[in-house]
């Protein structure tokens, strides 16, 4: 996949941005309708080439993906819920996800993607 690819391969973006530098996206899941989300890992950044599970972020469910670049989350883990989604359980234990929340999740993503390169980067203070 190329640097400057707007969504992870084979997957088409509903929407992207770049939050502090990072790019972001969010694309539809094969399930439910349901919308996943994703950010960009720079070649020079410490988690480029990691598997999703030696990540440590704070997102839904934790990461789900990292491939070609890109790592992300998805929004069907149990008490995720989307509109026509079979729904076993009660309305005020579930997140009832909307495509501007992933968007703000992804954000957020981009936002920790940052964050790790900066401190790598900044400079001690005496």
């Amino acid at each position: 996949m190329s640097a400057e690819s707007n969504a992870p391969s084979r997957m088409t973006a509903l929407a992207t941005g770049v939050e502090q530098g990072i790019k972001w996206a969010i694309v539809r899941a094969p399930m439910w309708w349901a919308i996943n989300g994703y950010a960009r890992v720079p070649d020079d950044h410490p988690w480029h080439g990691l598997d999703y599970d030696e990540i440590d972020v704070a997102v839904n469910g934790g990461l789900t993906y990292a491939r070609d670049d890109w790592i992300g989350f998805d929004t069907m883990h149990a008490f995720d819920y989307w509109p026509g989604q079979p729904h076993h359980f009660h309305d005020d234990c579930c997140i009832h996800w909307t495509e501007s929340m992933v968007i703000e999740e992804a954000k957020n993503l981009a936002r920790q993607v940052a964050a790790t390169s900066a401190l790598l980067t900044e400079e001690p203070t005496s």
